[in-house]
């Protein structure tokens, strides 16, 4: 009969050792997880940075609340830094400036500001900058009028306001968050059994199975009972025999096993 140890060194290690055990089965459980996980996730978020357990989908809205036809597809929803609602993405390949104040001149790390180029008014003045000439503009950032000059033009889109239809922002893609939310896709599995005929394949799967399951429980129980129980001439240097093909390892049959295959 075991004794129990009690004690405050009998306890830490009971501790330790059930800390130990739910390491070990979270580290166990957690691909099946993820692959659970991924599974309801859209393409996007699949394969979104950082990932996530949880899954998301982008929120979208019908191209007709943002003046869009009926039959257009729904039109992504963003979040704009320094703005307050929910905003439209309606256009893209929107020409933008990129400027950079002119207070900025001189300094160590200059301000890039980011401004539609129709939103710039030339105040008809330069400023040298390296020693080049460049014009002064007025450019509307944020809702503050700036006084700045063009580094360069780029490729942006144009948002319209969810809460307010007359207010529309052009800025970078990347400056605006995706508004995405909590959403399980239950088609994946529907279109994987559909589309890839894999209910078929399935079905082949669990009948191949079953054969061979079966077929090797009742061999096994017919050639243990054999073994074990039945004496003929031979028995033992058989089933010797028996126990060295069991004993080769698999990796020396892959070769011969594709040939025959």
């Amino acid at each position: 009969m075991s004794v129990r140890r009690r004690g405050p060194r009998a306890v830490a290690v009971r501790v330790a050792t059930y800390v130990m055990l739910v390491l070990v089965g979270v580290i166990v459980v957690f691909p099946f997880i993820v692959a659970l996980s991924t599974s309801l996730k859209t393409s996007t978020d699949v394969f979104s940075y950082p990932p996530t357990l949880i899954p998301k989908q982008d929120v979208t809205v019908p191209a007709s609340d943002v003046g869009g036809d009926e039959g257009d597809e729904p039109v992504p929803v963003f979040a704009i830094p320094g703005t307050d609602g929910s905003w439209a993405l309606v256009e893209n390949g929107v020409s933008l400036g990129v400027y950079t104040p002119v207070a900025d001149i001189g300094t160590d790390d200059p301000r890039e500001l980011v401004a539609s180029l129709d939103d710039a008014v030339d105040l008809g003045r330069d400023v040298a900058v390296d020693g080049e000439a460049e014009a002064v503009v007025d450019v509307l950032v944020d809702g503050s009028v700036v006084e700045a000059y063009r580094v360069r033009t780029t490729i942006g889109a144009r948002f319209q306001s969810l809460d307010d239809p007359a207010l529309s922002v052009e800025t970078l893609v990347s400056n605006a968050e995706p508004d995405r939310q909590f959403a399980l896709r239950t088609e994946n599995f529907t279109e994987v059994l559909d589309g890839k005929n894999l209910g078929r394949s399935l079905t082949n799967t669990v009948l191949v199975t079953l054969g061979v399951v079966g077929g090797q429980v009742l061999t096994s129980i017919l050639g243990g009972y054999a073994f074990a129980r039945l004496k003929f001439r031979g028995r033992d240097k058989l089933f010797l025999l028996y126990l060295g093909s069991v004993m080769i390892p698999f990796v020396v049959l892959i070769v011969p096993l594709f040939q025959l295959m």
